[in-house]
């Protein structure tokens, strides 16, 4: 036996299994984890044809494929794909639903897949802040200060280089993106008793 057929021989039985025991991890997570829902109601004096083009441009800039039937968008974003093998929010399965309730406030709602995943605090707080930016966007401010910075806070945390300090932490970036609700009522994440179809 040459030196190169030990080595794809080691190679075998050391990779396959680590895959095997991968993916049989990620089928585990699928039995406990839920579907979720991240519900953000805002005023707003208005939801003309300007409105609804606006608010598409926003969610499709979040990587959502949206269309609008009568006041109503709808969108979609992510793939089977991305919810086995990524960590990265936006490449999961989710479905996005903004409409003008009869109270006059505009409602946004994300239906976001669970499966294969285990959503951390750091996750939930970048849809919240989907939620709340979809708000300033509307309202013409535009992409808060911090918020480049946050996104590359969060590059690292997925393991790219380390951080230290009181940027790095999740209280820190909690408090800064609460603070654009401006003292209204935040978006809420929460599990999706309607959408669950993954069962324990």
């Amino acid at each position: 036996m040459t030196k190169e057929t030990m080595f794809i021989q080691m190679a075998i039985q050391t990779v396959l299994p680590a895959i095997a025991a991968f993916f049989a991890i990620r089928v585990i997570r699928t039995r406990k984890y839920k579907n979720y829902i991240i519900k953000y109601s805002f005023s707003y004096p208005s939801w003309d044809e300007k409105d609804i083009k606006r608010s598409i441009a926003y969610w499709e800039s979040r990587d959502f494929s949206c269309t609008s039937l009568s006041d109503q968008i709808s969108g979609t974003r992510g793939s089977e794909q991305g919810n086995l093998h990524s960590n990265d929010m936006t490449k999961l399965i989710c479905v996005l639903r903004v409409i003008k309730t009869t109270s006059g406030k505009i409602s946004s709602e994300m239906h976001l897949d669970g499966r294969f995943q285990y959503i951390t605090e750091w996750n939930k707080l970048d849809f919240v802040l989907e939620q709340l930016q979809f708000k300033r966007y509307l309202l013409g401010k535009g992409e808060a200060e911090f918020v480049s910075e946050y996104w590359k806070v969060r590059k690292f945390k997925k393991g790219s280089l380390p951080l230290f300090g009181k940027k790095s932490t999740f209280a820190f970036w909690k408090r800064k993106i609460e603070s654009l609700a401006d003292g209204e009522i935040l978006p809420v994440f929460e599990v999706d008793l309607s959408q669950d179809l993954i069962k324990n």
